[in-house]
């Protein structure tokens, strides 16, 4: 869920002198010499907030320019790619409200207003994020590597390994086929379940979490079973990477890979909806 702090979807024709303003994000002032913010970008206030904006070319974020820009493979990549790392930028010095991509107000007034509109959504917004960081998590697993697995090494199939190690060549044969079925079997639903372990352990060590819904099974061998993100306090950073670790190392011999992507600005922890048009 990204911050909505206004619909991206241009603006009409009535910027200043042929240009609208783009707004990145919303942060808060520094009472101490604040950082830099990133080259090119100009910060419109009020009172503690900073919307952290750029002038762009109505020619290209006009209402009707802007999507048959969004068409445009090359054009997007770009912009994508220097909004993302404005927002980087910003979320190392700052606690940050990322705004959605292609956020666009007619002229500063319009982004000064918003702020005073929304004032107390967007310092409680900021004081929900503040000292902390967004980190993702994708769980995959490989559905034969994980029925193997449970078919070897599982408690849940243990009396059914005892039956074949006292059975007869040919009775442990058939067993031994009838085990692997129901390791089978059983592998997506323990797919899911462990899923959700491993998802309250991180989330033990977070601020916030927050999951998507199931991804749907497909024949790639392997599948998506979590996809989450996690708010995690910059001082409980060590134990959630730790926690983290020890879910991977016990994880890849049942068939389970985990992936972590960030750090990121809080996209799924600072969301706010705005009514208005801009």
């Amino acid at each position: 869920m990204n911050t909505l702090l206004a619909r991206p979807t241009g603006v009409g024709d009535a910027g200043v002198d042929g240009q609208a303003i783009y707004v990145y994000a919303v942060v808060r002032r520094s009472a101490d010499t604040p950082p830099a913010l990133p080259a090119s970008t100009v910060a419109i206030g009020y009172r503690d907030l900073l919307a952290v904006t750029r002038r762009v070319p109505l020619a290209q974020f006009s209402t009707a320019a802007l999507p048959e820009y969004l068409h445009d493979p090359a054009w997007v990549q770009a912009l994508a790619l220097e909004h993302q790392t404005t927002l980087a930028r910003l979320a190392h010095d700052y606690a940050t409200l990322p705004c959605a991509f292609c956020t666009v107000y007619h002229h500063a007034e319009r982004v000064q207003h918003m702020l005073a509109a929304q004032y107390d959504a967007l310092d409680a917004a900021l004081r929900r994020v503040a000292g902390a960081t967004e980190w993702g998590v994708k769980l995959f697993y490989d559905q034969h590597a994980l029925a193997k697995w449970l078919a070897d090494d599982a408690e849940f199939f243990a009396p059914q390994r005892a039956a074949i190690a006292r059975a007869s060549s040919g009775a442990a044969y058939l067993l031994q086929k009838r085990l692997a079925q129901s390791a089978d079997q059983r592998a997506a639903a323990f797919g899911t379940e462990y899923a959700l372990t491993c998802h309250a352990e991180l989330a033990a060590m977070a601020r916030a979490a927050t999951s998507s819904p199931p991804m749907p099974r497909s024949d790639h061998p392997a599948e998506i079973i979590l996809h989450a993100a996690y708010l995690v306090d910059d001082q409980r950073h060590a134990q959630f990477m730790n926690t983290l670790a020890s879910l991977q190392a016990a994880s890849a011999s049942r068939g389970v890979q985990i992936a972590l992507a960030g750090p990121w600005p809080p996209y799924s922890f600072a969301t706010l909806d705005t009514k208005d048009p801009v």
